[in-house]
C-alpha cells in the first residue's frame, strides 16, 4: 500500500546498540519528527550501555567506547524522550 506523505507528520526512530539477540544494550537513540516532508523537530543522544561495545559494532556505528564513557545511561533520559513523544503526540499505527 503506498502513502502519499506530502501532508503527513511522521516520526524516524534509529537506535544504535551494541548488538546481539537478547544482551544488546542501546548506544544511540535518535528522532527525527518530519512534517509535509520537512524535519521539524530532532532528539538525539549517546547513552552509556554500561558494558563494553565490540569493536565490530564501532567499525559499524562509528560509536566506540570513549565516546559514551561520559554520556548518560538510558533511565536518565527516558523522561526525556517521553516529553519529545508527548510533545509532539507521536503515536504508531
Amino acid at each position: 500500500m503506498k502513502k502519499n506523505i506530502d501532508n503527513t507528520t511522521f516520526a524516524i526512530i534509529d537506535v544504535e546498540t551494541t548488538g546481539g539477540v537478547s544482551k544488546g544494550r542501546m548506544t544511540e537513540v535518535c528522532i527525527i519528527l518530519v512534517k509535509n516532508k520537512e524535519i521539524q523537530d530532532s532528539y538525539t543522544t549517546l547513552i552509556d550501555p554500561g558494558c563494553l561495545i565490540p569493536t565490530t559494532i564501532t567499525a559499524l556505528t562509528g560509536i566506540d567506547n570513549q565516546m559514551v564513557a561520559t554520556a548518560p545511561i538510558f533511565s536518565e533520559v527516558a523522561q526525556e524522550i517521553y516529553e519529545f513523544h508527548k510533545r509532539h503526540r507521536i503515536c504508531s499505527t
